[in-house]
């Protein structure tokens, strides 16, 4: 009866083991949900789109920013890993390093350096549970001081 009662034990565990470790995926189209953001001292965008390609831990995503009705938009992009190691990337403030680490199966972190030593960017982004809804906490410190705030996107 012991022996049963530890091989189900031990197969119960390996089961919520290999589920615990199955990590989300971020593939999609995300639409900024600007009322539900938060901006703090950040210029509030009319929209932002991201498109992401995610195939643990490989991750590739490009966007666009508008500001204002077609004037001033912006496009950015990656393509890289989840995987704690650095990679080049260029933002509007300038080029840099970026490290993507995962801190669970649903939630990761980006550290962003710049070339030039001015700016520093961390964020930690989370899907929720059923996978339609993509949280971004942002801190960034620079020339004009530290500013956060919080993105929250909405899955088409």
């Amino acid at each position: 009866m012991r022996g049963i009662a530890w091989k189900l034990t031990g197969c119960t565990a390996l089961s919520v083991g290999s589920c615990l470790a199955q990590v989300a995926n971020l593939t999609g189209t995300w639409d900024l949900n600007v009322g539900k953001s938060r901006w703090g001292r950040v210029q509030r965008p009319l929209a932002i789109t991201v498109i992401i390609e995610h195939h643990e831990p490989a991750l590739k995503y490009t966007g666009t920013i508008v500001y204002s009705a077609g004037e001033d938009t912006r496009t950015f992009g990656f393509e890289g890993a989840i995987d704690g190691k650095e990679y080049p990337i260029t933002r509007s403030f300038g080029s840099g390093k970026i490290r993507i680490r995962r801190l669970d199966s649903r939630t990761t972190e980006s550290v962003f350096r710049s070339d030039d030593g001015l700016w520093e960017e961390y964020a930690r982004t989370s899907i929720s549970a059923d996978g339609k809804s993509l949280r971004r906490e942002i801190r960034r410190k620079g020339p004009p001081g530290e500013m956060r705030w919080t993105e929250v996107y909405d899955k088409r």
